[in-house]
């Protein structure tokens, strides 16, 4: 590889409008009592192997995180009986870890709160987990919905494409066969089911909804992660000026957005004090704390209140509007 020639930056790309505008949202899934239990039980076997492995080891502990692994499994080609034991142990760890059912649970809630014209592309690791949440979707959408992975036929992969690049489906369940190539600029949501802790995988799988559309105002990237557990807490390794970023928390169908819910508490007690709360301003204000409208700026969020083709969405606006106008400090009338 030759020598750095230039770079551009995901800050310069938004400003000069070459891509699209993005919020990235990293949820927090708990494990239950038997999972977090198991969790403790294998990273205490980590811990023990872990230690008499670097013991035998010892230039291990010079090594980056990549490099330990590689290098782990050349051990494990051959045949080294500690290497091999950590190895499974990590495997097991990591296998627990991507395949709880409270990611599937997430997703699904999530896409009910989301609008109904989204078009959503789900990353995952794993076929068969991609293959539960695609029953569970079809479901609810059976026609809106669609799945592409490396063990169905060309044939059922193509048409699958085919439906959701012409708008006929809205949301894709995929595995890691898309991670590149995949060029739909009217995609603005992604799901992160389920990842490696490489960084230019979960990268790519960002590029895939920041392709600039005039239809598209703000793409949102949803990164689903077990908390107190070793996995990433945020999906980018650091923080990007230009892209903001929040942090949820989902719990048995619940999803808590603190720095959200502060400024929303704020607007309810200013309705409470003229008795103008109503089941139906709690209801918007739900559908508002998963997605990004409350970031975009007051006028803009007035003109969508005005243009609304239904009163239902020009009072979700409106309600969008006053909590912008709140985070900036301003005066709700």
């Amino acid at each position: 590889m030759g020598p750095l020639i230039y770079s551009y930056s995901f800050s310069e790309a938004i400003a000069h409008k070459v891509i699209n505008r993005v919020a990235i949202f990293n949820v927090g899934l708990r494990l239950d009592p038997e999972q977090a239990g198991e969790y403790e039980t294998l990273s205490l076997k980590i811990f023990k192997a872990m230690r008499t492995f670097l013991r035998q080891n010892p230039t291990f502990t010079r090594l980056g995180k990549a490099e330990f692994y590689a290098t782990l499994q050349t051990l494990v080609n051959r045949d080294d009986p500690l290497a091999k034991r950590l190895a499974n142990l990590l495997l097991r760890r990591r296998h627990l870890i991507n395949t709880a059912y409270q990611r599937i649970d997430a997703a699904f809630d999530l896409i009910a709160l989301l609008p109904k014209t989204s078009r959503i592309l789900v990353f995952t690791e794993r076929i068969d987990q991609s293959e539960l949440l695609y029953e569970r979707l079809k479901e609810e959408y059976p026609s809106q919905t669609v799945l592409y992975h490396s063990e169905l036929t060309s044939d059922e992969n193509t048409l699958a494409l085919r439906r959701y690049q012409s708008g006929e489906a809205r949301i894709l369940v995929s595995c890691k066969a898309l991670d590149e190539g995949l060029d739909v600029p009217s995609t603005d949501v992604g799901i992160v089911l389920s990842t490696t802790g490489e960084q230019r995988q979960r990268i790519q799988r960002l590029g895939r909804i920041l392709r600039k559309s005039r239809h598209k105002a703000v793409a949102s990237m949803y990164y689903l992660m077990i908390e107190h557990t070793v996995e990433d807490p945020t999906l980018l390794e650091e923080a990007i000026e230009t892209i903001a970023e929040f942090h949820l928390s989902y719990d048995r169908g619940t999803f808590h957005h603190p720095f959200y819910d502060e400024v929303a508490m704020s607007y309810l007690d200013r309705l409470h004090s003229r008795n103008a709360a109503s089941p139906a301003a709690y209801r918007l204000i739900d559908l508002g704390r998963i997605r990004p409208d409350w970031i975009r700026d007051p006028e803009t969020l007035q003109h969508l209140a005005e243009k609304a083709p239904t009163p239902f969405l020009a009072s979700y606006y409106t309600v969008m509007r006053s909590l912008s106008l709140l985070r900036m400090g301003g005066d709700v009338r």
